[in-house]
Formats: C-alpha cells, sequence, structure tokens
C-alpha cells in the first residue's frame, strides 16, 4: 500500500487553510475515521471548530473512545454539497478532509468553552450554567488539525458529457 498525500486531479484542490478551516462552521456533521492496528472505524459525529481545534462530544465508554485512546491519530470527511448531474456520471461537490491528533479533555475549563461553542453552533446564543450533569456524564474530545484539504468540481468541470453513447 502507497501513502499518497498528493491529489490526482489538481485543479480541483483547494487548497487555502483558513478558507477550508471558516467552510467548516457551518458543516453539521463530520465522518470521524479511526483504526487500531488493522481494525478501522467510522462514524458520524456533530463537531464544532475553534481555531484549528474541532470538538466533539462523547459517552463515557464506548468503542469511539477506545479507538482513540488506542491510536489517537484521526481523520475526518465532510461533504458540504453533492448534487448528481444527471446524464454525466458526475456529480458537483465540494468536499474537505482533515486528520489531527485527538486527546480527551481533561480541563473542566476548556470542556465547558467547547460545550459552549457546541450549544451555540447548533442552538444559537447559550444562556445560563451548564449542569453539572452534563459535564460529567460524557466526554469532550478535542482533535488538533495538522492537515487539511478540500476537492470541488462544479458543473461547468464535469468530467464526462455524457457516459451513454448515441
Amino acid at each position: 500500500m502507497h501513502d499518497h498525500d498528493g491529489m490526482r486531479k489538481r485543479e480541483r484542490e483547494v487548497s487555502d487553510r483558513d478558507f477550508l478551516l471558516s467552510e467548516l462552521d457551518d458543516v453539521p456533521y463530520a465522518f470521524l475515521a479511526m483504526a487500531d492496528g488493522g481494525r478501522p472505524y467510522v462514524v458520524p459525529v456533530s463537531f464544532v471548530r475553534v481555531g484549528d481545534c474541532v470538538y466533539f462530544h462523547s459517552a463515557l465508554v464506548g468503542r469511539k473512545i477506545d479507538f482513540i485512546t488506542a491510536s489517537p491519530r484521526v481523520a475526518f470527511s465532510v461533504v458540504k454539497r453533492a448534487e448528481y448531474l444527471k446524464g454525466k456520471l458526475d456529480f458537483e461537490y465540494f468536499s474537505i478532509c482533515f486528520e489531527g491528533l485527538a486527546r480527551v479533555v481533561a480541563d473542566r475549563e476548556e470542556k465547558v468553552k467547547a460545550y459552549r461553542a457546541l450549544v451555540e453552533k447548533f442552538e444559537g446564543s447559550p444562556e445560563g450554567a451548564l449542569s453539572d450533569e452534563c459535564l460529567e456524564s460524557s466526554l469532550v474530545v478535542c482533535v488538533d488539525i495538522y492537515k487539511i484539504s478540500g476537492k470541488r468540481n462544479s458543473r461547468s468541470e464535469s468530467f464526462h458529457d455524457s457516459y451513454l453513447q448515441s
């Protein structure tokens, strides 16, 4: 197996890190990919970005936490837009992939900050204090993003004019 870091269709690559990070802000969930030895695991998670990190919450125990504890290197994939181009066997799309190191947030202040950011993203401005029950019955995971890339295909750049022979 080869580790290909370059994108095959360079004309579709989006590489502006600040732009890609900001585009994550209105995406409701991402697919989190993890591996423990030869065992892969992918799960959707709702998240919020704060700077160069994304936060998501989790149960205290479970497969996701087992995988992160065993190997903190993780990857995410999000699709901001995807529309099938009928008759072209192609899609108009914009996707973002990123990699990072995951850690369970131990600091209570950082955990509260992450929960407040999650609440603000999904419910609007948070009011009041977070309950101790919420903070004690769940974990918050922080992923420090070290690599991010995007790919897009517009209707005008579609690969196929038609996949059917006349």
